[in-house]
């Protein structure tokens, strides 16, 4: 198993209760987190040391094997590096002191911090019991836009009883269970204990077999709830250092055809695809939270 990268020491420190640690993920050469720290908010991200799977060095705790009878195909070494490195700030988060409800986020360095990614951040977190995992930037969406999230065909849906933000700006954001695709791993908050899980599902399979960006996939695995925030709260990039030479984000058009390579998500969202079956995932979950009675 191949050691886990060693981070560096993290010195800013949260304005936002609930919130401990704040981490962009990135190679040492990437041409992206200049620009990354010009964005409001940007100041309270550490950068965590990418694994360099560019030259296919470095990805040997992949789970190789196993990735491709998941996937029908071959996982490229980048592909195995953005996992390991995700799973990196995952094991790191999971191993430190603190509460089980302290939340890290987690940033690519292709990520640009819209204009209310604080607010609606720390609006997030006064709502944030019984949350695992949000997703709040995702290649199917832009930052702040209100459109209809659709790509070649594959569309994501929030449940009708998404939680409302809304920004001083007057943007209304959407925070709550999904039915469709959900693909992307450029911006995302975690609880500790979903960290945890996340971590310890690694350790059990031996080594992840997943790709980063498969939330599904995450979530059925380390049985972790997964939830996501509409519109994003950050831009991304066409592509990123961190992603490797061969291994470049694909644009919105081109995302439907990566997502049917990578998965046969029609056969298993049927549940979540029916939004009778979300809102009623969402009702039990603010029963068992007890949202509706505080």
């Amino acid at each position: 198993m191949t050691a886990q990268p060693t981070p560096t020491r993290v010195t800013s420190s949260s304005r936002i209760p609930g919130i401990t640690k704040y981490r962009v993920i990135a190679l040492p050469d990437s041409d992206r987190l200049t620009q990354f720290f010009t964005r409001p908010g940007a100041d309270m991200f550490e950068v965590f040391p990418a694994v360099d799977g560019r030259y296919g060095m470095g990805v040997e705790g992949f789970n190789s094997r196993r990735a491709s009878e998941l996937y029908g195909r071959e996982t490229s070494a980048p592909e195995k590096a953005i996992t390991l490195s995700h799973l990196g700030v995952m094991r790191e988060f999971a191993q430190e002191q603190g509460s089980d409800d302290d939340f890290l986020v987690v940033a690519e360095d292709d990520a640009q911090l819209g204009d209310d990614f604080e607010e609606i951040l720390s609006r997030l977190m006064e709502t944030s019991r019984g949350l695992g995992i949000v997703v709040l930037a995702h290649p199917q969406g832009i930052a702040g836009s209100r459109q209809a999230v659709e790509t070649n065909g594959w569309k994501l849906f929030l449940s009708p009883l998404a939680t409302r933000l809304r920004s001083s700006s007057g943007r209304t954001y959407r925070r709550g269970h999904y039915s469709g695709v959900l693909w992307g791993a450029v911006l995302y908050v975690v609880r500790r204990d979903a960290a945890r899980r996340y971590a310890q599902m690694a350790d059990s399979t031996g080594g992840p077999a997943w790709l980063a960006d498969d939330w599904w996939r995450i979530s059925q695995y380390a049985h972790v709830d997964v939830q996501v925030l509409l519109p994003n709260l950050a831009y991304w990039t066409a592509e990123s250092t961190f992603r490797g030479v061969s291994a470049e984000r694909d644009e919105a058009p081109k995302l439907g055809a990566r997502v049917r390579q990578s998965l046969a998500l029609r056969t298993r969202v049927k549940v979540l695809r029916n939004g009778t079956a979300v809102a009623l995932r969402e009702i039990a979950d603010r029963v068992e939270t007890g949202e509706w009675y505080r």
